[in-house]
């Protein structure tokens, strides 16, 4: 049984087989896909023109680069909810904390155990995996706590 260009064998057929002398037989079907296949493309039969050089290639990858819809990206800006003072964030990767707004009395820093005091009240703070930020804060307002807003924006 020969294989139509676009078909492709399943995964669990074998790319080839070996001899007793060591050699590699390609299956005869895979062989079929693969030589249909370059006939397709390098024959210019194919839709589109053959690269004739390697700036023609390059070009052709930037090109594809700049235009494709799933260029890597950053993630997206997470909203911290944010707890009872003093609030402990623990960071899950590498990213920068955002801090603003409310009535934040104190900033500290924990990395592998050791404290580092205060850092700010508000701002951004760089944080590795697995560090913890302490942020206590309290109430200036006659009506209640002014809680801050914290962001987190990972690597």
């Amino acid at each position: 049984m020969s294989l139509l260009p676009g078909q492709i064998q399943p995964q669990s057929v074998p790319f080839g087989t070996v001899d007793a002398q060591g050699r590699v037989f390609v299956d005869q079907n895979w062989y079929l896909f693969l030589y249909n296949l370059a006939n397709q493309i390098l024959s210019g039969q194919s839709s589109g023109s053959v690269p004739t050089s390697q700036a023609d290639i390059i070009d052709i990858v930037d090109l594809d680069a700049a235009t494709t819809p799933f260029a890597p990206q950053a993630p997206p800006v997470q909203s911290v909810v944010v707890g009872a003072s003093p609030f402990v964030f623990r960071a899950l990767a590498n990213g920068v904390l955002s801090i603003s707004g409310g009535a934040v009395s104190a900033v500290s820093l924990a990395r592998q155990g050791a404290a580092v005091s205060p850092v700010l009240t508000s701002g951004m703070v760089r944080l590795r995996r697995l560090d913890e930020v302490t942020i206590t804060y309290g109430s200036t307002l006659p009506g209640g706590v002014a809680t801050p807003t914290v962001m987190f924006l990972p690597d």
